[in-house]
C-alpha cells in the first residue's frame, strides 16, 4: 500500500483531498486544483477524490452514460455488486477475505470479477462470535482479485476485530458509487451529485455533492414554506412532502435557501445536501 503524506493547502478557499489508497488508482497523488468546466477523456484524479470550494463540495466520477444535462442530479447506476455470500475462514487482524461469488454478482452479473472492480467500494461482513449489533464489520475495499465465479480474494483497509467462520459468516459488497454515474429515470437509483459539465460515456467529471446550486424543479418548490426538497425519478427536485410515487422518491436533497419576497418561487437557490 502506497502512503501519501502532504500538507493540506488552501488556495483561495479551495482544497483537494485524495481518497484513501486503493489498488490501481490512476493519478493518485495529483494535487493540482481541478477545472470543473472540463470533462476529462483521460483520467486526472482518482475516482472519489474530494474537492472543496468554499461552501461547495465535489467528487470526481466516471460517466457510465451520456451526461447531457447539468440541471439534473446524476445517479449511481450500479446495483449492489455482491449479495449475501459465503466466505472462507479469516482470523482476527486479517486484511483480506475470500468470498464465493456466484451469478449475478459483479458488473458482468455472472459472478466473474475484473481485477479491482470493487476497489473504493465497501464490504459488509456478517460474523459469528459477536453479539448483535456488534457482529457486523464494515470495511473500505482496497482491491479484489480477478476470477471466474467462485472463491475470489478481497483486500480491505484494516484488520478484522472478529474472526470469520466458513459456512456461517457472510459478506456483501458494493463498488465505488462514483465509478458509473448516469442520468436515468430509475426511481430506485440514488442521486449522488449534480454534474458540473456535460460528458460522454467513459469520460471523467466532477459532480457537486454539497452546497449552493440550482436544479430543475417543480412549480411548488420554494413556495410558502415548501423549502424542504426531495429528488424526483429523473434527478429534478420536488417538495419533500410530496408522497412517494412512480416519479417522486423520498431521498432528501436539501432546502431552498431564499425564496421570492412574496413567498413565491424565485430562481431558486438550493442548498444541496447529499455528502459533505
Amino acid at each position: 500500500m502506497e502512503i501519501l503524506n502532504h500538507d493540506l493547502r488552501c488556495v483561495d478557499g479551495r482544497t483537494l483531498h485524495m481518497p484513501p489508497w486503493v489498488e490501481d488508482q490512476s493519478q493518485w497523488g495529483n494535487l493540482e486544483l481541478p477545472n470543473l468546466s472540463i470533462a476529462d477523456t483521460v483520467q486526472k484524479y482518482p475516482i472519489g477524490s474530494k474537492y472543496i470550494e468554499g461552501d461547495r463540495v465535489y467528487r470526481y466520477a466516471k460517466a457510465g452514460g451520456a451526461i447531457n444535462r447539468t440541471d439534473l442530479g446524476v445517479k449511481n447506476g450500479l446495483p449492489q455488486g455482491i449479495a449475501q455470500r459465503e466466505v472462507l475462514a479469516a482470523a482476527i487482524g486479517a486484511t483480506s477475505v475470500t468470498i464465493t461469488t456466484v451469478s449475478p454478482d459483479g458488473a458482468a452479473e455472472t459472478g466473474t470479477l475484473v481485477k479491482d472492480e470493487f476497489a473504493g467500494g465497501y464490504l459488509l461482513l456478517f460474523t459469528v462470535g459477536g453479539v448483535a449489533p456488534f457482529d457486523k464489520q464494515m470495511r473500505l475495499i482496497t482491491g479484489n482479485a480477478a476470477g471466474a465465479a467462485g472463491n475470489i480474494v478481497f483486500t480491505f483497509d484494516r484488520g478484522l476485530e472478529i474472526a470469520l467462520v466458513a459456512g456461517t459468516s457472510k459478506a456483501e459488497a458494493i463498488a465505488s458509487p462514483y465509478k458509473h454515474v448516469v442520468l436515468d429515470s430509475a426511481i430506485h437509483h440514488p442521486v449522488i451529485g449534480v454534474p458540473t459539465v456535460l460528458a460522454t460515456s467513459g469520460q471523467f467529471l466532477w459532480i457537486q455533492t454539497w452546497g449552493v446550486c440550482w436544479l430543475s424543479c417543480q412549480a411548488g418548490v420554494g413556495v410558502a414554506g415548501n423549502i424542504g426538497l426531495a429528488f424526483r425519478h429523473d434527478g429534478s427536485l420536488s417538495e419533500a412532502l410530496t408522497a412517494v410515487s412512480g416519479t417522486v422518491t423520498n431521498q432528501y436533497a436539501g432546502y431552498c435557501m431564499a425564496g421570492n419576497i412574496g413567498a413565491t418561487q424565485a430562481a431558486p437557490f438550493f442548498m444541496l445536501q447529499i455528502l459533505a
